[in-house]
């Protein structure tokens, strides 16, 4: 059968023991070189990482994607299309990374300027202060923390993403998660380093009412939900149940002593 490509033997040994990781600059990268038809050579190069285990979760990807081809031409080929989305998704988090450094250098600047209004209080009279805050007498209203859409300006999908990842489910609302999904944050967003994904960092730290609300606002913007996800949601299910039985078994032991 001339139209049908065989594979040839030994081709998934091969691909899952080709290419490396190398030091490249002040990083690493997978690099994967071969002889194709013309007995010319090809380089298939992963995107540029800050630490080699990284880039060695990038060979096992590439090494992976190969293992789906047909023959060893058509391994390569998904090996070769599978570092060009490493290479993409790599440019995003970069972006995202820059995002963030903006980010984070324009609220210091607003403390900043916050600080420098305080000094220029100096000359107010402070006795002058207690006398005012003396007539309007106390607060009969708990304050409201201002919403995240008032605080924070957000102007491209990236800009929310970047604010995602900064995202504090414990002192943060779900219209704050809500309104960072609608400006198009992306909760699939491959994880910067040191940052841990927003479905784990919901999961830890929103509290017992917010974190089902913000899991279903993540899921209806389009989050991937994986079985292990699934498991981590039952588990923080059963722990609130039994924390709020804990709380009751204390509060009537409290009322009976």
């Amino acid at each position: 059968m001339s139209g049908c490509r065989r594979a040839m033997p030994g081709t998934p040994r091969l691909f899952t023991r080709l290419g490396s990781v190398s030091p490249v600059g002040d990083g690493f990268k997978a690099h994967v070189q071969y002889r194709d038809d013309q007995h010319a050579w090809v380089n298939i190069r992963g995107p540029q990482r800050n630490t080699k285990e990284r880039a060695d979760k990038d060979l096992a990807r590439m090494r992976e994607a190969a293992l789906k081809g047909g023959d060893r031409q058509e391994g390569f080929e998904l090996m070769n299309a599978e570092a060009r989305i490493l290479r993409a998704e790599a440019d995003y988090e970069a972006d995202i990374q820059v995002a963030m450094f903006h980010r984070a250098q324009s609220a210091k600047a607003h403390y900043e300027d916050e600080d420098n209004e305080y000094d220029n209080c100096s000359d107010y009279d402070y006795d002058d202060w207690l006398e005012e805050e003396a007539k309007k007498g106390p607060d009969k209203e708990t304050p409201v923390a201002t919403p995240l859409s008032q605080r924070v300006p957000v102007n491209s999908p990236i800009e929310a993403t970047a604010a995602l990842f900064e995202f504090r489910p414990g002192k943060q609302t779900v219209e704050d998660l809500k309104y960072l999904l609608d400006a198009k944050a992306d909760p699939n967003s491959p994880t910067p380093d040191e940052r841990i994904r927003i479905f784990a960092n919901v999961m830890a730290f929103a509290n017992e009412q917010q974190v089902g609300p913000m899991r279903e606002a993540l899921l209806q913007a389009g989050m991937h939900e994986t079985d292990a996800d699934r498991a981590r949601w039952k588990t923080r299910q059963r722990c609130d149940i039994f924390d709020f039985e804990r709380r009751q078994v204390a509060h009537c032991c409290k009322t009976m002593c």
